[in-house]
């Protein structure tokens, strides 16, 4: 058995390799100066490889492929009048490896590459598990570090496990999937432990709005799960079971104020209770008492209410005159979908989130895995790799290659 394993993972083609080399490197991102050139070369050795290996070129016209590269070109012609160029290029760069994940999207999803594509598929998602493991002892380590990483305020000498977010974007993302395979008895044991990785890794993050989105996610999925008659019942009990909590409000406030139990954030070494703050303020919402104007929660609310401004009042060139090309540039980036649509005008702002859209129709019959990415793009600031790679390649081809069927 050992023996065909390693036959078969010899007979690779060099494609794929580059493939699984990209997505293990990107994925759960390890912070060192060389991470953004190592990719950019796997990136472009592929492209390379891909063109010579379709000369007809059919995985170039895609149509989400075609609207993400006029977007790509029209931000590079913007970039060459931008003021801020170094973050501008930086995001180019970044961009540009987007680019390539929906490229690879198109160029695996035909049916003769379907066992390709399944390879690639299961060694990225062992990859997740792994890093899960290594990003939750890390965090044990070092408490609040994807915290400190995301908001800038730490780089942590350069070596971060999980890239601030990314690992618990992407996990959150997957959990509603991991959820329905887990009771699969042919995938059971794998999706189950895969699953638990990934509730450890997103808890210990701590970031409630990415254990919300992760809860909602698992919730909606669920919700719209089997077919029927027993579609209808888990619909009527998700909504009655929504009503109730609605009608007890106030005691699900007592009970989150009294969890975090006045827990405050004081120094770098107790960041992990960032999550209590947040917990302590939303009870005290649910409860109708005021939060004050500078709690985090109706600071985020603001951060996101500033570039909707700037939406009504640009709608179709945003920000692009007064701050620049870059989403970094503005009064922008505490939302993905309102940051480029503020940033760049709702036209360009639609053509960067099309792809995200265009993808669903693979994994429409995951509704949560589509909430939780919208969630993910509406509640959060700028993503990375994890996410477009989680949105617009895996949960596209979860289906295609392990052909469960609701």
């Amino acid at each position: 058995m050992k023996i065909k394993s390693i036959k078969k993972i010899k007979k690779t083609p060099i494609l794929d390799c580059i493939a699984i080399s990209f997505a293990v490197f990107g994925i759960g991102r390890i912070i060192w100066d060389g991470y953004n050139f190592i990719m950019f070369l796997l990136a472009m050795i592929w492209i390379m490889l891909a063109l010579l290996k379709a000369p007809k070129l059919y995985f170039l016209k895609e149509k989400r492929c075609v609207i993400f590269l006029l977007f790509f070109v029209l931000y590079v012609v913007l970039l060459i009048i931008s003021d801020d160029k170094k973050t501008a290029i930086s995001y180019g760069g970044t961009y540009a490896i987007y680019l390539i994940v929906l490229l690879m999207g198109a160029f695996y999803y035909s049916e003769d590459k379907k066992k390709r594509l399944r390879k690639i598929v299961t060694v990225s998602m062992i990859w997740i598990g792994i890093m899960c493991i290594c990003a939750i002892l890390y965090y044990f380590k070092h408490p609040g570090a994807a915290r400190l990483y995301a908001t800038h305020r730490s780089d942590l000498n350069g070596y971060m496990i999980g890239g601030g977010y990314q690992l618990a974007y992407i996990s959150s993302m997957l959990l509603p999937v991991c959820g329905r395979y887990a009771i699969k008895r042919k995938f059971k044991t794998w999706f189950t432990l895969l699953g638990l990785l990934m509730i450890g890794l997103v808890l210990k993050t701590s970031s409630m709005i990415i254990i919300l989105t992760a809860i909602v996610g698992c919730v909606v999925e669920i919700a719209f799960s089997g077919r029927g008659k027993k579609k209808v019942y888990m619909l009527m009990m998700t909504a009655g079971v929504g009503i109730f909590l609605y009608l007890i409000r106030a005691n699900i406030g007592q009970i989150l104020i009294d969890i975090a139990g006045g827990r405050e954030v004081t120094s770098f070494a107790n960041m992990n209770n960032a999550v209590f703050v947040r917990m302590t303020e939303i009870g005290m919402q649910l409860k109708g008492i005021s939060v004050g104007e500078y709690s985090a929660t109706v600071l985020r609310i603001q951060n996101y209410m500033k570039p909707i401004e700037e939406i009504i009042s640009h709608p179709f060139l945003g920000g692009i005159l007064e701050y620049g090309v870059s989403p970094e540039s503005g009064v922008f980036n505490d939302s993905t979908i309102i940051t480029a649509l503020s940033c760049w005008g709702i036209p360009m702002g639609c053509l960067y989130l099309y792809p995200f859209g265009d993808t669903f129709k693979f994994y429409k019959k995951h509704k949560g895995a589509i909430v939780a990415v919208i969630m993910t793009l509406l509640l959060n600031p700028s993503i990375g790799f994890s996410v477009v790679y989680g949105s617009c390649f895996l949960l596209p081809a979860f289906d295609k290659v392990y052909e469960i069927k609701t």
